[in-house]
């Protein structure tokens, strides 16, 4: 709904950043738009919460560049210095590509954690400290 760009691992993350950078400098989006795409009072860090849960999606399935080209998109965010799961997303970036190797282990008890399935699945998106 806010860009719709597909993001592959051939996805050239200067456009893909570039095309985000543009969303997010938009003065005539709609208050619909806004509400599912940027951050709001109720979703303070909603930009940076969606990137890391796609981020984390892409990594389960075993595509961990594409999903770092996924993670650096909450970078964008003009908040991203303030945001209190950035300590998150950095590790998951620096370890995407052993996490999406866990992730092949059949034995499902040993593969990683989902970000989204521990306690930081609300904050990701609406801790305000």
């Amino acid at each position: 709904m806010c860009l719709k760009t597909p993001v592959n691992k051939t996805s050239d993350l200067a456009s893909f950043t570039a095309q985000n950078t543009a969303f997010l400098a938009r003065s005539d989006l709609t208050p619909r738009v806004c509400n599912v795409c940027l951050n709001s009072e109720k979703v303070p860090h909603n930009w940076k919460g969606f990137f890391l849960y796609f981020g984390n999606v892409l990594v389960k399935q075993g595509r961990s560049e594409t999903a770092k080209i996924v993670y650096q998109q909450a970078k964008l965010s003009p908040t991203y210095a303030s945001y209190p799961c950035k300590n998150i997303l950095e590790r998951n970036i620096e370890n995407a590509d052993a996490r999406a190797k866990g992730f092949g282990n059949p034995d499902v008890g040993q593969q990683p954690q989902m970000t989204n399935v521990s306690g930081a699945q609300c904050m990701m998106c609406h801790q305000t400290r």
